[in-house]
């Protein structure tokens, strides 16, 4: 072994540690201050979708209870709105949630609805929607819903909807798969507006976090796939749908951003990490159009947990684990 060999591997072998050591100091283990599954002998955590942190209070979407829970900080259940149905309404697969002035917007993927209800539970409205909603979805002052274009036929990737349910705008550019029926489920967004009025945007599947103004122009399309705890992941499914190419009736996807959060300048992204499931958190600090990576979190334990929606507060980051049915709530 000549001398330059040597030294080639001695400078590799130092940008192995120096990285663990980096990624040793970003990451930051998160304590289970306290777990919730079930709420009484009646009500129980069994198929949740999103969950919303809003004036102090977690709001469920509980698909297999066909309700919306609310419960506190410290996880204790104060309420719950909607009934399972097919009327005005009532619920039939609740799947995502937001809220502005006091009204709450639930996607209803049974009948294809936005039930809308004021913050004492009463129901104000149903919107008939042109779109699913498997994602999370924005609104503006004016009650406007910005949401992925869920749509065969759709001239963009994503919909500025109004409170009535009619389709202001299709906008935004594709990410573009090779295979025409993998481009709606490779183009879905998780989308938030912050407090700068613009749309944040976070790719489903691919590693791209994109800016919008509100009237649908791009601002800025940033590309992490550099991110040390994206890297091996970005690979591994960079090969399998470079075997997808070879099979002419393959229209697998792989989702690499299960959910999203965005709270006080600051995302959250629900990550499929290097332990093969979704049990890690990235959160990105944005400034303006500039995103800068802060931390990687992962829960302070040995146990097994798959990770399926997080909202964040102040001081916690709450998660619905799928593999035990329990809401988390983690220590910041």
């Amino acid at each position: 072994m000549n001398k330059l060999t040597i030294l080639s591997l001695l400078s590799i072998f130092f940008i192995i540690i120096i990285e663990c050591e980096n990624n040793k100091k970003n990451t930051q283990l998160l304590e289970i201050e306290s777990s919730l599954k079930v709420i009484n002998d009646s009500i129980y955590i069994a198929r949740v979708e999103k969950i919303l942190f809003t004036g102090k209070n977690i709001y469920i979407t509980e698909a297999k209870q066909h309700s919306v829970f609310i419960i506190d900080e410290k996880l204790n259940f104060k309420n719950y709105f909607g009934r399972h149905g097919y009327g005005p309404g009532e619920f039939n697969i609740p799947i995502s949630i937001n809220s502005i002035d006091n009204l709450f917007f639930v996607y209803n993927d049974g009948t294809r609805k936005i039930i809308v209800y004021d913050s004492t539970g009463l129901f104000v409205k149903d919107i008939d929607s042109p779109t699913q909603f498997p994602l999370r979805f924005a609104l503006d002052k004016s009650k406007n819903i910005y949401v992925s274009a869920n749509q065969i036929n759709a001239k963009g990737p994503l919909l500025k909807i109004d409170y009535n349910g009619n389709i202001i705008k299709n906008f935004g550019g594709w990410f573009l798969p090779k295979k025409k029926w993998q481009r709606n489920t490779r183009n879905l967004r998780h989308v938030f507006i912050n407090e700068n009025n613009r749309l944040i945007c976070v790719s489903c599947t691919e590693p791209f976090i994109e800016i919008y103004n509100l009237d649908g122009l791009l601002i800025d399309k940033i590309d992490i796939s550099g991110n040390t705890y994206l890297k091996h992941t970005v690979k591994h499914y960079k090969k399998l749908y470079s075997e997808m190419e070879k099979d002419a009736h393959s229209s697998s996807f792989y989702t690499l951003f299960r959910d999203a959060c965005y709270y006080k300048n600051s995302l959250y992204l629900l990550y499929y990490s290097e332990n093969k499931r979704f049990d890690s958190i990235l959160k990105y600090k944005i400034d303006g159009h500039k995103i800068r990576f802060q931390k990687n979190y992962k829960i302070n334990t040995r146990n097994k947990y798959v990770l399926k929606t997080l909202c964040v507060s102040d001081s916690y980051i709450y998660v619905y684990d799928s593999y035990m049915s329990q809401l988390l709530k983690l220590k910041l």
